[in-house]
């Protein structure tokens, strides 16, 4: 693993090094069929229209996004006179 990968996943730790960290997580594993077990009547996760947490970034470096908005702030500022 690269070093600043590793550097990456122990930043918060609990473990102090890589292998560790793994370790700490693959040893906490759940089972599929645990988790079903545990409340069978809840749907599936259906993720067929995901949302990406960089929308907004996405959208304030569209030009066209920026100058409608620019024009419905600079009309609403001209409206109130």
């Amino acid at each position: 693993m690269p070093p600043a990968a590793a550097a990456d996943l122990i930043e918060w730790g609990p473990a102090r090094d890589a292998e560790q960290q793994f370790a700490r997580v693959l040893n906490q594993e759940l089972s599929l069929d645990g988790l079903i077990a545990q409340d069978p009547g809840v749907p599936a996760l259906q993720d067929d229209r995901p949302v990406n947490e960089y929308f907004i970034l996405r959208r304030v470096q569209d030009p066209e996004y920026r100058r409608r908005t620019w024009q419905k702030v600079l009309a609403r500022l001209g409206g109130k006179s």
